[in-house]
């Protein structure tokens, strides 16, 4: 163990093993003048150079070591392709930091301001592919917004930053002390009043994120505080041109409500939302006036990869359609 460490472990009381977590040294990183990339209450992410390549470097405040270690424990072990990568990362630094995959096109609102006319269904698709994969490691993101959303050169949209995401344990009771719970206007009634962060929790936040996507305002933007944090305002759907030709429609609508039900047991999950999704996707896509296809979530060899307009998905965890209508079977050959 280096003498960075040791110093740092006998500060801190906590156990740290520097193979584990002091993968790339401050030497091999090279910071840009005045680049930076965005700023929280407990990191700041800075613009960097890394073996040749431009790379998203997240520093952590003074302080907030063990809050660190608990976001790289679970980001190292996430490998997707709607997950932002984590290449590595050092606790041994002044200030920590760990070393991300740069993403040239921001977070999701940035992203569709200058491509307005993106298909706003496949980049919801992709983070609820991304949900599900965090779903089915027993990770709860606990904070899911379009700022926590970022767009790659392909224009596929990944999730990011696990600072508040938990292991989560179905015999507990899903509270989290140790942590703030969210952002009050994407956070679920049963998160606000009772600190409860589930897989349901997740989903309402992704309801809320599907309002952003559509309006590209904050949900209940008008509203206090103190009024949203009740847990009992509804949203209204949208009726302005500008939400309905990004193309919120019925259906898009409904599945909205599905996810941000105040009960968390009646919403959704993650499976069911990208199956739903790859069917508003296919209808926005193709034709509006083609046949609707049912969708489903089929089991294929973790090896297999689908390739769909740039973008690269786990073949396990994507919605095809089951059936045409006319109960002709789809199939493909893996």
């Amino acid at each position: 163990m280096s003498y960075g460490l040791q110093y740092l472990q006998s500060r801190t009381n906590i156990s740290i093993k520097g193979d584990e977590y002091e993968t790339i040294t401050t030497y091999e990183i090279q910071l840009i003048p005045e680049a930076e990339l965005g700023r929280g209450s407990f990191a700041e992410v800075v613009l960097a150079r890394w073996q040749g390549i431009m790379v998203a470097v997240k520093r952590m405040k003074r302080g907030q070591v063990r809050e660190f270690k608990r976001e790289l424990d679970i980001w190292r072990g996430l490998q997707h392709d709607n997950i932002v990568p984590c290449y590595g990362a050092s606790l041994a630094a002044d200030p920590p930091f760990i070393v991300l995959k740069y993403m040239q096109n921001g977070d999701l609102l940035q992203y569709l301001r200058r491509t307005p006319d993106a298909n706003r269904a496949k980049l919801l698709h992709d983070v609820a592919l991304g949900l599900l994969f965090l779903h089915s490691k027993q990770v709860v993101h606990g904070d899911v917004k379009s700022g926590n959303v970022l767009i790659d050169d392909a224009g596929k949209a990944c999730v990011t930053d696990f600072g508040l995401a938990i292991k989560y344990q179905p015999t507990g009771d899903g509270k989290d002390r140790s942590h703030p719970v969210g952002t009050l206007r994407f956070m679920a009634p049963e998160t606000i009043t009772q600190g409860l962060r589930t897989y349901a929790s997740d989903v309402f936040a992704f309801g809320m994120l599907m309002y952003e996507t559509y309006t590209h305002r904050l949900p209940h933007s008008d509203a206090r505080d103190a009024d949203v944090a009740s847990g009992k305002l509804v949203l209204s759907r949208p009726t302005s041109e500008q939400a309905i030709s990004r193309g919120l429609n019925d259906d898009v609508w409904d599945l909205h409500q599905s996810c941000t039900s105040p009960m968390p047991e009646k919403r959704l999950t993650a499976k069911m939302i990208s199956a739903k999704l790859a069917e508003i996707m296919y209808t926005y896509v193709v034709d509006p006036s083609l046949p609707k296809l049912n969708f489903e979530i089929i089991a294929l060899p973790s090896s297999t990869s689908i390739h769909v307009q740039g973008s690269s998905y786990d073949a396990s965890l994507l919605a095809v359609p089951s059936a045409l209508s006319d109960g002709t079977s789809a199939s493909r050959k893996a």
